[in-house]
Formats: C-alpha cells, structure tokens, sequence
C-alpha cells in the first residue's frame, strides 16, 4: 500500500509486514510516528526518540540524505553520538508531559563527521515512554525557512490587555525580564553560534518555566514581558539566565539577569483602559530598545510607566482640540503658481509638554493614530465650515496615515466625521502619509476608491522611485503622488536623476495622476522639477506654513512665477 508523508507528500512505501521505508531503504525500527498539520512537529525535517538517559529508541525521516545516516542505525545510539552534546541536556529536561520545549540551536555530527547546524524542539510524550525531538535543518541544508520566535506588534498588545484586566482585578501580575550580554560576546571572544543557541536556550527555558501558568511575550532578543499569578517568583529566572551559558561553551560568561514588577509602578486610580494604553506604549519601546542598563531596573520600568501614562493623558487631551493647532501651506502649479489646495499640517502647542514626533509616535506605538487622523479631519472640517463660502476656505488637504487604513474601526470612523459635515466633498483632499508603510495594498486601494467615490481628491504622499512606490500607483487610483523630497533631491544630483524623475512624471501622466514635488527650497530646484515635467510645487521657496488661510491661500512672493493668475497648460 502506498500512502504520503503529510510534510513533505512524498511516497512512503510498505513492506509485507506493514512496516513503512522511504526510497532510501531506511525502514524505522519503531511504529511511526503520527504527524499531523496540527503537530507541534509539522515543521520538523527529521524526527527521533528518546528515552530519559539520552538513549536514541527511534528515528524517522531522511537520516541518510540529511547526514549519511540510516534510521536503522540509530536505534540504540546515544543522542550525543548523533547532536552536539550542548543541546542534548536541554532537549531531555522538557519540565512535563505534553508540553514542548520551544526550539534551540543544534549541530548534527553527519557520518563523515562533518557538523551540520539545525534547529531541535522537544516534547515529552507518555506512550512513547522519552522525548520526541523534531529537528529542522536551517536554509543551508533545508529549503524550508526556520520559524521566528520574537513577537510582534499584535502580541504585545494582547498581552497588555490581558495584564492591564489582571492588574485591575488582582488576578496576575506582570514583570519585565531582562538580561544583558556579556561584554565578550561584543568583543567577539564568543562564537556567533554560541551567541544564538544562548538566546534560543533562554527562551526555551523562559518559555518552558511559564508554560501552561502565564504568558510569555519576546520584546527583543534581552527583554520579555511575563504576564503571571501574583504569587509567582519570577526571580527565580534570573539564577538560570546567568548560567545557562556555560551550558553550551565553557568559555561562554556569565549573564546579568534583572526583573522588574510592573504592578507595583501602576499610580492609584489609575483606569483600567488608560493603563492598557500605557502598557502597550511601554512594551512598544522596550521592544526597541537595543540595549539597557541592569542599575535600577526597577525604577527604569517605573519611570517609563509613568512616561506612557502622561502621553495617554495627553494624547486625550489632544484628541479634544486642546493640545495642537493648525496651520497651512500652499501646492502651487509649478507654472503659474495658483494653489491647487492648501495642505493642512498640525503643530503641538508648546506647553503641551511633548514633541510633535513623541505624541505621533505614541499613537502609532498604541495603534491609536487613527482616532487623532479622525480628530484632526473634525477639527479642520469645523474650520472650513466656520469659514463658509469666503476665499479662505478654498480645497484643503487633510493628512491620513497609512497606518490608519489598516484600522478596521477607522472608515467607520471617518464616514461618520463627514457625514456630520457640511462641507462640500470636492473641497476636502486626503493626503495619505507614510504611503511606504501600507500594508495591505488591496484594502488601501478599496480605501481610496471609496473616499474618491464620495468626490473626495486623494493623494499618495513621500512616494520614492523605488518598485514599490510603483505597485502603489499600478494598483490604487489616486489623483495626485507627492514626490518625496529626498527623492527629488537625489535626482537633482544624479548622473541620471533627470531622466528617471521625468520617466516617473510622464508615467503618471499616462495613467491619469498628477505630481506634486515637495521640498521645493531653491529655485535651482524649482526649475529642475519643472524641467522633468513634474505638475505642482511645494516648499518654503514660497513661504513657511502660517496659522492664517487666507495669507496660505496667497502664496507665493512675486518673482518665482512670470505669470502668476494666469493659469498655464501643465507640462
């Protein structure tokens, strides 16, 4: 009877007795072992087992064409006589039946003795009586790619709800683990392979301590948060952190291992949603932290609680016009200078007590960024109402970010601002921000399609010459790209950049878009842009942003545009 090996649907031959081989020839000594899509082993390229003194009771999978060795002969060996002895200690001490031990780096000693770098996890399994090791060769020697282990964006915030409810409650507890490298690791003194087992121990040994009685979530390779019962000692990590590296090379140092609690930085009357933001603003930065101080760890974590708590306060105070002001700066035509729109830019108030850049990072950080893209479209759309049907109130542009499209919440959102508003569409443009940090290109361009349907102009902003920014444009309708100014200032000092950058413009041309060239300082850049054909102009060449419409709406100073009023043909 032939059948097929779920992982790889290769053929797998029987002989009279019903016992499996593959085409090798490698027949298992052992009943098969049952892999499914749903195993914690789906990925692995070879499998063995083991009893608890280290002693190889079966094998399966291409052996011989991964090392030379045939599953036969396995059977009876010592998992040392096949594995660097490092990792065998770590593989055999799975802390429980049915829980697996997250995967560390390996060398498979090959028959010609040659080592062979993978990647083994391990489980403890009752009715096979041992340990079953998955091993997944890396790229080198297996097309298939090794899975990462470090967490994301998502991770973190679902972390930070669940302790932020648990703090609230009393239920769990959540700590920061950290530990810094010795500082002969970035001397080189220690192997870059033992460097990476190090790490994939450590979380395995973090992972496995919590397993089944917290929630572990990896920040970057030397910080996890570990949400856990209250009565947990989480300290007691620390002692393993330090030492785990002379599991693996004896001339590996000692590690500095740190723990802060996070329950006891939460202030008094601190709300529950208000720290759920905090945390996940908090988590976001330690993630991108690239190293930290052991001294007063615990005052370092509070402090930054304490930070995130701030900008959450501040961030709602922003979100009700309290925080940031308005003002405007004008896209000209690049011929005759009349404003296509006055694009809308905001500015923070000085004593709100934050940089732009820190209360926008606070939003990206927490995913709220879209409830100030939707406060910022309120505010300037009350603006444009209150300025009626005078000149002042002639096509603004609003800026959306690209992070904002993502939110599922956020279209909800922006229809209901409009549809509240009585401002003709055709004068609102949208500008979307960030357009390289789109995701999803099928739900922006579903995004824009809708906008542009309500008789809404869209603009894809900081588009570079780059393949992506073209996927954009062959891919999402939009009315006008704004030239990032970089780009453009690249393309003046390039050997080739006039070429490119009226290759750019006659594409877009073709396809119905206009372009808008940002960053415009100089006139020596004024006229290369319109040398390349680009359609409009924006820049402190014809004045800096001011809070006045009207004085927006004027720009620019004489002597840039010969025919100023009187509209040209774009190029």
């Amino acid at each position: 009877m032939t059948g097929k090996d779920k992982r790889t649907m290769q053929p797998m031959e029987r002989d009279s007795s019903g016992t499996p081989f593959n085409a090798a020839g490698d027949k298992p000594n052992a009943p098969p072992i049952s892999v499914s899509t749903e195993s914690p082993f789906s990925w692995a390229d070879l499998l063995l087992v083991a009893n608890a003194s280290g002693r190889i009771t079966a094998a399966h999978g291409n052996w011989r064409g991964f090392t030379g060795h045939g599953t036969e002969d396995l059977a009876g060996l010592w998992l040392r006589d096949v594995m660097d002895g490092t990792a065998v200690e770590e593989l055999l001490t799975t802390p429980r039946n049915g829980v697996r031990r997250a995967p560390v780096c390996v060398r498979l000693i090959a028959e010609n003795g040659n080592q062979l770098e993978a990647r083994a996890a391990a489980v403890a399994v009752a009715p096979l009586d041992g340990t079953c090791i998955g091993i997944r060769m890396t790229p080198t020697q297996s097309s298939q790619e090794p899975r990462e282990m470090s967490s994301g964006a998502s991770s973190r915030a679902g972390l930070a709800r669940s302790a932020a409810r648990g703090i609230a409650t009393g239920t769990s507890a959540l700590s920061i683990l950290g530990f810094s490298a010795p500082s002969e690791f970035a001397a080189g003194a220690v192997s870059d392979w033992t460097w990476q087992t190090c790490l994939q121990a450590l979380d395995g040994r973090i992972r496995g301590q919590f397993a089944g009685c917290g929630s572990v979530t990896r920040l970057n390779d030397n910080l996890y948060a570990i949400e856990h019962d209250p009565h947990c000692d989480v300290t007691a990590m620390c002692d393993e952190i330090e030492g785990v590296g002379k599991h693996y090379d004896d001339s590996a140092p000692s590690w500095n291992a740190v723990c802060a609690g996070v329950n006891d930085c939460v202030p008094p009357g601190t709300e529950q949603d208000e720290l759920t933001k905090a945390l996940i603003c908090s988590l976001a930065r330690l993630g991108e932290v690239s190293s930290f101080s052991t001294t007063d760890f615990q005052g370092n974590i509070a402090r930054l609680l304490q930070e995130s708590i701030a900008d959450v306060r501040g961030f709602e105070q922003m979100l009700d016009g309290k925080g940031f002001g308005v003002v405007y700066h004008p896209v000209l035509n690049a011929r005759s200078g009349l404003p296509l729109y006055v694009e809308a830019l905001c500015r923070f108030h000085a004593d709100s007590g934050a940089s732009p850049f820190r209360r926008l990072a606070f939003a990206e950080q927490t995913g709220l960024v879209h409830l100030f893209d939707a406060a910022m479209v309120r505010h300037i759309l009350s603006r444009m109402a209150e300025a009626g049907g005078s000149a002042a109130a002639s096509s603004i542009a609003i800026n959306i970010s690209a992070a904002s499209l993502e939110n599922t919440s956020f279209a909800g959102l922006l229809h209901e601002v409009l549809q509240a508003s009585s401002v003709p569409p055709e004068r609102v443009v949208f500008e979307i921000t960030q357009a390289e940090r789109i995701a999803d290109i099928d739900k922006a361009s579903a995004f824009v399609h809708d906008l542009r349907h309500r008789g809404h102009r869209v603009c894809l902003d900081d588009l570079s010459a780059g393949s992506v920014s073209f996927e954009y444009l062959s891919r999402i309708d939009v009315d006008y790209v704004k030239l990032d100014g970089g780009a453009v200032s690249r393309a003046r000092n390039a050997a080739k950049g006039r070429a490119f950058l009226s290759a750019l413009t006659d594409l877009c041309r073709r396809i119905g878009t206009q372009t808008i060239a940002e960053m415009i300082d100089e006139r020596e850049t004024l006229e290369f842009v319109r040398e390349c054909g680009v359609s409009y102009v924006q820049g402190f060449l014809f004045g800096k942003p001011t809070e006045h419409l009207q004085q927006a709406a004027s720009m620019p100073a004489t002597g840039y545009f010969a025919t100023r009023g009187q509209d040209q043909p774009l190029p």
